[in-house]
């Protein structure tokens, strides 16, 4: 992607330390309860994959909760923080 002044950096907390991510767009951020998120493997009879944690219904849509831990590439993440580490 190339970077626009309407880009956003979306900053989150992992398992291996904090990671940004460079979006097009945030139309809107919700907090919830984790408890009004139903596992994947129940919506969706265990075929979702790996990097789906779950589904959030609304009153509008239905929104896929992804596990950035399992989505992400963590050999490159690992590599790339330890070159930064050493500079």
């Amino acid at each position: 992607m190339v970077p626009r002044d309407r880009n956003v950096i979306i900053v989150s907390q992992i398992r291996s330390g904090p990671v940004g991510l460079l979006v097009e767009a945030v139309c809107e951020t919700l907090i919830v309860q984790t408890s009004k998120i139903k596992p994947a493997e129940d919506a969706a009879g265990g075929l979702a994959p790996e990097f789906v944690k779950g589904f959030l219904s609304t009153d509008r849509r239905m929104i896929t909760v992804l596990d950035l831990a399992e989505l992400l590439p963590q050999r490159r993440y690992v590599v790339e923080r330890e070159a930064s580490l050493a500079s």
